[in-house]
Order: structure tokens, then sequence, then C-alpha cells
């Protein structure tokens, strides 16, 4: 799950739903002293029947497990963070690499922290700037809030946005 996993993928899609289901249970069973349920009960009961007979799905859920057993508790945070950024709304998505496009269009692509914020700052003015065109009013509230939240430096929205937008800061 830690892959290049394009976001339009997990867009209705039962198979990534179930797994990240599985996984969280997974997670939740280890933080908590529990031995996960054994397969297939440990399967969603909505995904139960068609993965059943899958043993290679067993097998790989149990790897994940036994190696994330092994690591310590901020690590088994990382990953589980990891797994839920990845549930992210597409839209939402879209706006970051719409920005990253934006800012490649114009070669003012950010290097550091201060010029990432200097950047979002000026694409919420453009998007203000737009109006109702393309949704450009909701797109400069949430450049809005994001560039809010950079200011006062949430590090963690800033490399989920380092990320998404493709932009070494």
């Amino acid at each position: 799950m830690l892959f290049g996993y394009p976001i339009t993928a997990t867009s209705e899609n039962w198979l990534h739903e179930c797994l990240c289901e599985t996984l969280q249970l997974i997670h939740t069973c280890i933080e908590t002293g529990k031995s996960p349920p054994a397969w297939p009960i440990l399967i969603p009961e909505t995904y139960r029947n068609r993965l059943r007979m899958h043993t290679g799905l067993k097998k790989r859920l149990k790897t994940y497990q036994t190696a994330l057993a092994k690591l310590n508790a901020q690590k088994r945070q990382q990953i589980l963070q990891a797994l839920n950024d990845q549930k992210l709304n597409e839209g939402f998505t879209s706006y970051l690499r719409e920005f990253g496009n934006y800012c490649k269009s114009w070669d003012s692509v950010p290097t550091s922290t201060e010029e990432l914020i200097d950047a979002i700052k000026k694409y919420t003015s453009y998007q203000e700037n737009n109006g109702f065109k393309d949704r450009a009013f909701l797109k400069a509230a949430v450049f809005r809030m994001l560039h809010r939240h950079c200011k006062n430096g949430d590090e963690r929205l800033i490399q989920f946005i380092k990320n998404v937008v493709g932009v070494s800061v």
C-alpha cells in the first residue's frame, strides 16, 4: 500500500476499501495487544465471500502483520497515517496537483518552505480572481486554509503538499 498508488485508483474501489479496513483492524489489534482475527474473519464481512479463497492475500496480510508487530509505535503510526492519506478526497488532491502545475508553468517551483507558503498565497489570489470559473471560489477557500496551516508550521501538511505537488522543499 505504500508504493506509488494513483489516488484515482482508490475511488469506487471495493478492494481498496476492503484492504484499508483490514489493515486498520490489524493496526488496532497490534496497538491494543490483541491478536487479529484468523482468516477469513479478518476480512470485513461485506467482502469476505469474494476473498475467502484468495490464499495469496491471506499470506500477504500475515506477512504485513508480522512485519508491523516488529515496529515501534511511532513507525506503526507513520504507516497508518500514510494509509489514511491515500484515502483523501480526490478533489482535494486534484487541487494540489493543479497547484503544482501552476508553480511549474510559471517556473516558480518552491525550493524552501517559505517559498511554498508564498506560492500558496499567490495561488490563492489567483483563484480568488477567477471567481466562479472552474470552482475557483472553492479552491481559493481551500488554499486560504492551507496557507494558514502551513504558515503556522504544520510540518505534516507541508510534507503532504510537497509529496502530492511533487516539489522539493
